[in-house]
This record gives structure tokens, C-alpha cells and sequence, in this order.
């Protein structure tokens, strides 16, 4: 099981998710406009790609949550510290 919790996310597979959302994010607008008024397309896509951008977040947190071997690696969870 250790090596299980070691191995990382291949970084083609988190590169391809993050291209697919921002894809997608910049094409719903066109979707939306022909769904509902401007505005409430505009609101609409702000809260959607919010929790859509946000758990992309989360997801890439939670691949590495006591920070990677890379020095620009955020620790989300201090475990050396206590």
C-alpha cells in the first residue's frame, strides 16, 4: 500500500483535465447565450466554472496534500510540524 500512496498522478493525465476545463469554460458561454438572456449566461458561467475551476483545485490538492520534492510545492498539511 505504500507504493500505492507514493506513485503520483501522471502529469499527462492532470494536464489533459486542466486543458478539457478550460475548453469548456471558454465555449459555455456560446452554449448559454442561446439558452438564456446575456446576463443570466454571464452569472451562470461565473458560478459554474467557480465550482467546476474549484474542485480542479481541490483535486490537485489532494494529489499532494504534505507537498511535493519540487521546492515550489505547497504544503497543504504541515505533518512535520507537529
Amino acid at each position: 500500500t505504500e507504493r500505492l500512496a507514493t506513485t503520483p498522478i501522471p502529469l499527462s493525465y492532470s494536464r489533459h483535465t486542466s486543458r478539457f476545463l478550460s475548453i469548456w469554460t471558454f465555449t459555455l458561454p456560446f452554449v448559454l447565450v442561446h439558452i438564456m438572456d446575456p446576463i443570466a449566461a454571464m452569472v451562470g458561467q461565473f458560478f459554474i466554472c467557480w465550482a467546476l475551476l474549484g474542485t480542479e483545485m481541490v483535486g490537485h490538492m489532494i494529489e499532494e496534500p504534505f507537498g511535493g520534492d519540487g521546492q515550489n510545492q505547497t504544503e497543504y498539511l504541515p505533518l512535520l510540524r507537529y
